[in-house]
């Protein structure tokens, strides 16, 4: 974890590490314009320097120097419930991230500040938190690859990673609609 006054960005490939005040300021009052203020918990846990926040984009990829456990405790964001939602595809980080994870939140619902609250305590607990923001119909695809994470770890009597799934609830709408790749 970077020390107090002496917070960067890092650019890992297409993966951002916003850590620049400024800049998490600046993200904060523009997803909350955007309606997407509900995010803010992990910006403002990032700003106080308790975590480090990794927003990664399908295609992006986590240098793996990033996700060495004396950084601090890491989020990584996958972020695969925008325009474009390949699923797991998408990421081919994914199966290395499920395996690095202490946590994996999976996600597939409108967002709400207190998940993101719960997403920032975990990471400041545990460490080693995955964030899979998806979108419904993905659900499943991220179920399938997260299940064999955890029966691999099961088999080689390794410690079992938390698993914390938000969805949506008995006939509510999907989220969010999921466009044509």
């Amino acid at each position: 974890m970077s020390a107090p006054g002496r917070n960067r960005t890092e650019d890992a490939g297409s993966t951002l590490r916003v850590a620049e005040p400024g800049t998490i300021s600046a993200l904060m009052a523009i997803q909350g314009a955007a309606g997407f203020g509900f995010r803010n918990p992990i910006y403002r846990a990032a700003l106080a320097g308790e975590i480090l926040l990794h927003e990664t984009p399908p295609g992006a990829r986590v240098a793996n120097r990033l996700l060495q456990p004396e950084r601090g405790p890491l989020l990584v964001v996958l972020g695969d419930d925008g325009d474009f939602t390949p699923g797991p595809a998408g990421f081919p980080q994914a199966r290395r991230l499920l395996a690095w994870a202490a946590v994996v939140i999976l996600h597939s619902t409108g967002g709400q500040e207190h998940h993101y609250q719960l997403t920032a305590e975990a990471t400041a607990a545990e460490r080693r938190v995955l964030l899979i923001e998806t979108a419904t119909a993905r659900h499943s695809a991220w179920a399938k690859v997260i299940v064999p994470e955890i029966l691999r770890r099961r088999r080689a009597g390794l410690k079992q990673m938390r698993v914390v799934d938000i969805g949506i609830r008995p006939g509510e709408a999907p989220h969010p609609t999921v466009s044509r790749a």
